[in-house]
C-alpha cells in the first residue's frame, strides 16, 4: 500500500466482523463497516523461488520475487449503523497486507 509510516487509513471493504457470540458476514462486504488503522511501515517478504524448466532443450531458469508488505495497527473497527467501537490491541498483534 502506498501509506507513509504514522498514517491513518480506513479500510471500507470489510469481509467479517466479529464481537464475542455475534458474528457478521459480509456478502461479499459489509455495507456501512469500516476499519480504522494506523501503517507502521513497509517491509519485503522472503525471497520466494520460482523456476522455469523445458524438457530435452537443456532450459532452466530460477528467479527470484520478494513482495512489499504493510505492516498495520487496527485503532478501530466500526460496525454497519452502529457508532464507533474501540479497539486497542497490543503492539504485538500487527496485521500486515501484501498489496
Amino acid at each position: 500500500m502506498p501509506v507513509a509510516q504514522g498514517e491513518t487509513i480506513e479500510l471500507d471493504k470489510v469481509l467479517l466482523i466479529g464481537d464475542g457470540a455475534v458474528v457478521t458476514v459480509g456478502r461479499p462486504i459489509i455495507e456501512g463497516a469500516k476499519v480504522v488503522a494506523r501503517a507502521q511501515g513497509e517491509a519485503r517478504s522472503k525471497k520466494m523461488l520460482a523456476a522455469r524448466f523445458k524438457a530435452k532443450t537443456r532450459y532452466h531458469r530460477v528467479f527470484g520475487h520478494r513482495q512489499f508488505h504493510t505492516s498495520l495497527i487496527i485503532d478501530q473497527i466500526i460496525g454497519p449503523g452502529t457508532d464507533e467501537q474501540q479497539v486497542r490491541p497490543s503492539e504485538e498483534e500487527v496485521v500486515t497486507d501484501g498489496a
